[in-house]
């Protein structure tokens, strides 16, 4: 099975907490600043994600993050 979700359906949070929708430990890898937003690189395993975070959310190289995203949002596609 895989889950499929758009890159807009998925926010980078700050580790610790509790999150209902997802829980998972990632780690960002770059960033680049577009001026209204960052755009970072998390490693998810073996594959990276591009996602974009306010400018105000501001993450170290290296830093552990959580994503969430609404359950709703997401495809599941038989592999």
């Amino acid at each position: 099975m895989r889950l499929i979700a758009r890159p807009e359906d998925i926010e980078i949070l700050p580790p610790g907490g509790t999150c209902i929708e997802s829980d998972r430990r990632d780690r960002r890898s770059s960033v680049d600043y577009l001026g209204d937003r960052f755009e970072y690189c998390v490693r998810r395993r073996a594959r990276v994600l591009v996602l974009s975070a306010p400018k105000r959310d501001r993450y170290p190289i290296g830093a552990k993050v959580r994503l969430s995203f609404d359950p709703s949002a997401v495809t599941i596609h038989p592999r």
